[in-house]
């Protein structure tokens, strides 16, 4: 399960089962307890601003704020049981306060959510997503050091560690988007091509990119692409067992640069008028870079906002 799934998945009954399950720590996985929802406590605040450098600077990571851990007879930190924090809004408001100051330079796109087990008394437990940074390293505010995650713990980098991550090669953050065209056609009919991009939000440059796209009924990809066959990524011929899937992948050189788009394949779509029914647009989707999944999913435009983007594509 992908970190932000699993993040989206955690409330008061998966932490009941962790703790009756007794859940060890692990790489992506860390339990704290908290003084009080201020968040002034020194050991808070250290906790924190440690979590931030260790799991950034490593491969991402879910802090579930509430649950003691304590060692096992295999000397790893498993939960063993909740402790509600007080004034849990005051510390959701405090946790989204210190994020950017606990920590230098800023970790993108760190999220928290409360789970509120008792409204009346303002207790409850809090989660925090820490996303792998794409620009490490980061130092902890709160001591000055740089962290990384190993197992179930957080601890300073060496000075090899930090040469080595100020040397890393920055990466390619890859993800989906799309854009509605005219296309030409039947001068009686609304002809529209929803274009299929990949985007790079990252800082480095995406090699060897490899997409695989299966669009769900009523929609296909269009096998002549921009025309006489051609497509934004070479298409890759598959035996027809493949179960529906379309194969592009960057041939002759082809990169993605960073905060670039590349148009890789159209869908069609014609419309008697702009009445007609419009069905929602559902691909699944896997994304490699450089022999690496990079995203996996469903990549969805809603009717909503397809009406919407061709109506203002129209007018």
């Amino acid at each position: 399960m992908r970190l932000i799934q699993q993040f989206q998945s955690i409330d008061i009954t998966a932490i009941d089962r962790y703790v009756e399950e007794k859940e060890q720590e692990n790489l992506f996985l860390d339990f704290k307890t908290a003084k009080g929802g201020s968040l002034r406590s020194e050991d808070d605040k250290k906790n924190l601003s440690k979590a931030l450098s260790g799991f950034a600077n490593s491969a991402g990571g879910i802090i579930i704020w509430g649950v003691l851990a304590k060692k096992n007879d295999n000397n790893i930190d498993c939960a063993t049981k909740c402790e509600p924090i007080q004034n849990i809004s005051q510390f959701y408001s405090r946790l989204n306060e210190l994020t950017g100051e606990f920590v230098q330079p800023l970790v993108e796109k760190v999220e928290h959510k409360i789970l509120i087990l008792d409204h009346a008394q303002d207790t409850g437990f809090a989660v925090s997503l820490i996303p792998e940074s794409l620009s490490p390293p980061h130092m902890a505010v709160i001591d000055g050091r740089y962290y990384k995650r190993s197992g179930a713990s957080f601890y300073p980098m060496e000075h090899f560690d930090l040469e080595d991550m100020f040397g890393r090669r920055r990466k390619a953050n890859l993800s989906l988007a799309h854009k509605v065209m005219k296309s030409s056609g039947d001068a009686s009919k609304i002809n529209i091509q929803i274009i299929i991009q990949i985007i790079n939000t990252g800082k480095g440059v995406a090699e060897h990119v490899l997409l695989e796209l299966k669009p769900m009924l009523p929609y296909s990809i269009y096998v002549q692409g921009f025309g006489s066959y051609n497509h934004g990524l070479k298409r890759l011929l598959r035996p027809q067992n493949n179960n529906g899937e379309i194969h592009f992948a960057a041939t002759d050189g082809i990169v993605i640069h960073p905060n670039y788009e590349l148009d890789v394949t159209p869908i069609t779509l014609t419309l008697s008028s702009i009445e007609d029914k419009i069905y929602p647009i559902k691909i699944n989707y896997k994304l490699y870079t450089a022999g690496t999944i990079e995203k996996t999913g469903v990549y969805e435009i809603s009717e909503e906002i397809l009406r919407d983007e061709i109506n203002k594509l129209l007018h």
